[in-house]
């Protein structure tokens, strides 16, 4: 598990006195875009995913906002990175999920481990340092629905704490209400031969290993479509998805 902080020089939280908008993208050994981190309103990004071992790169750059142009987005930052190598951890899986559903957002979640839960705690953060307390759900619970007061980007992780007084924090997701710009995944890790999208419009896309093999290719339809990934072995692959004008690369795990 990679986690990674990119925080512009502040005088203050949320970011004040910061002139500078980051945005984060990551990439692999051979220089493919595995994701962009830009959360919206946020002047910081946070890269929180699965890695197989390798070689990456950080590429950083000042973007614009509402509130400023991108050349006047300039200054200093700090980056503060961290790897857990998720095969050690006495939690097996401890994953967060999150979708838009209607006005909702719909939060699910997997935990699989030899303790048993005794308390879970849904977090949200607006500001992409700071999280507060959601709900508590039941500790059977895999499921919950969330309706935002606006429209600003919501960061959520989920909280757990075992019967071994042990505790975990899941990965964390954003959730941007409005309208996609962008195929996006409905999740990125998968056990069978298909994952569902939700489109802008139509696209044609492709299912590509690190080395740039192709498994699977095909269209997708605006709305909701599912991808079939072909026959694909354990580990990290990438859907491209092209039309006209566009490309946008979006990374999946086989487990």
């Amino acid at each position: 598990a990679f986690t990674l902080n990119a925080v512009p020089y502040n005088v203050g939280t949320g970011s004040s006195g910061s002139d500078l908008d980051l945005q984060v993208e990551f990439l692999d050994g051979s220089y493919t875009t595995l994701g962009t981190y830009n959360p919206g309103t946020l002047l910081s990004s946070v890269i929180d995913t699965f890695i197989n071992a390798g070689t990456y790169y950080l590429r950083i750059d000042g973007k614009g906002n509402a509130y400023a142009p991108e050349y006047g987005s300039l200054g200093s930052y700090s980056l503060q990175g961290s790897y857990v190598d998720a095969s050690s951890l006495p939690v097996h899986k401890l994953e967060l999920k999150g979708q838009i559903s209607g006005d909702n957002h719909e939060l699910s979640w997997i935990v699989e481990a030899d303790e048993t839960i005794v308390k879970q705690v849904m977090q949200y953060s607006v500001d992409g340092r700071n999280f507060l307390p959601l709900a508590e759900p039941a500790n059977t619970a895999r499921l919950y629905n969330y309706r935002p007061t606006d429209n600003r980007p919501v960061q959520y992780r989920l909280f757990v704490t075992f019967d071994n007084h042990k505790e975990y924090y899941s990965n964390v997701i954003t959730i941007r209400s409005g309208t996609v710009s962008k195929p996006q995944l409905i999740g990125n890790f998968i056990t069978g031969t298909s994952v569902s999208v939700k489109s802008p419009g139509n696209y044609d896309y492709r299912v590509i290993d690190q080395s740039g093999r192709t498994f699977s290719k095909g269209k997708i339809n605006k709305g909701f479509s599912t991808i079939n990934t072909g026959n694909i072995s354990s580990g990290m692959y990438f859907v491209i998805f092209t039309n006209e004008n566009e490309q946008w690369t979006e990374k999946i795990v086989k487990n």
